[in-house]
């Protein structure tokens, strides 16, 4: 196993994370805008968003950590970044968009939005994250399994 360069996990987790939020206000405070206000009566102010926003720059950190332990079975590039991002694609959009369609709590239109919307945006915003990864002085030192 290689060096990992902790430094370069927070830097490109943190522009993941800002990505990230930059694309989910794009969506939605635009895209789904009327939706929600229909669904819920509502619309995303600050206080109501600040919690997303530290949930994306945690996203963006937990997945160029991911990405970094791929690339030790899969090698460095943007294959591994998007299969990266697939992975994360499901943890955090299918699954839960399932689990949300099938218990009733949102209809199919949003659901439908977000899925694809987070296919695309979740690898094309990992691989920006992942670019400038590489191991360096600033490490976790571990040790090669057998």
């Amino acid at each position: 196993m290689n060096a990992i360069n902790v430094r370069r996990i927070f830097t490109g987790g943190l522009l993941v994370g800002f990505l990230l939020n930059v694309s989910q206000m794009v969506l939605h405070r635009s895209a789904l805008i009327s939706f929600w206000d229909a669904l819920l009566g509502v619309t995303f102010g600050m206080s109501e968003s600040i919690w997303m926003i530290l949930a994306n720059f945690l996203l963006g950190i937990t997945t160029v950590w991911l990405y970094v332990i791929m690339r030790d079975r899969f090698g460095p590039g943007p294959k591994t970044a998007i299969m990266t991002g697939f992975m994360i694609w499901v943890f955090v959009a299918l699954i839960p968009g399932m689990a949300a369609l099938g218990i009733g709590y949102l209809p199919w239109p949003i659901v439908w939005v977000m899925l694809l919307w987070r296919f695309f945006e979740l690898p094309i915003i990992i691989m920006a994250g992942a670019a400038p990864y590489r191991e360096g002085d600033t490490h976790l030192q571990g040790e090669k399994a057998g």
